[in-house]
């Protein structure tokens, strides 16, 4: 039986050997995955760091423009806004001084009209016979002078 035990023994022997290889063979094959796949976690950490880095340029990038279009707008809609504002103002002036031209010529005209209004009042036709007289004293005058002045030319 000893010869046999031993047999039994280097076979149990022999079998635990086998699987503790088999063991070592596939922790061997793990660390070599473990490592494979830390390799294959850093690149693609690697690669998620370059992609957020693009990512931010990007947005920054986008940020950037639409702040300047916002911008662009912004004082694009002022400029208008003032340019309506100074026509706008421009056109109020304008009325403004029609009006006050407008009142002072009433109140001109005004005032002209109640002088002439007054210098009516103090204008009263004559008399139909004593216009006539005036007329006739006028023509006499007028006569008389150009008979004098032929007489003193010599003409008469």
């Amino acid at each position: 039986m000893n010869g046999r035990a031993s047999t039994v023994r280097e076979a149990v022997a022999a079998q635990v050997l086998g699987e503790v290889d088999d063991l070592v063979l596939r922790l061997e094959n793990v660390a070599r995955t473990i490592q494979g796949q830390e390799s294959s976690h850093e690149a693609s950490a690697a690669a998620l760091l370059d992609a957020a880095d693009k990512f931010k340029g990007a947005v920054t990038q986008f940020s950037e423009a639409a702040t300047t279009q916002v911008r662009e707008a912004v004082e694009r809609h002022a400029h208008e806004v003032v340019t309506q504002t100074r026509a706008e103002a421009a056109a109020a002036m304008q009325e403004a001084a029609r009006q006050a031209w407008r009142t002072s010529t009433m109140d001109e005209a005004d005032r002209l009209a109640q002088r002439l209004r007054g210098l009516a009042l103090q204008f009263k036709p004559l008399p139909y016979w004593q216009r006539l007289t005036e007329s006739a004293l006028g023509g006499l005058a007028g006569a008389s002078l150009v008979v004098m002045l032929l007489f003193f030319a010599g003409k008469l």
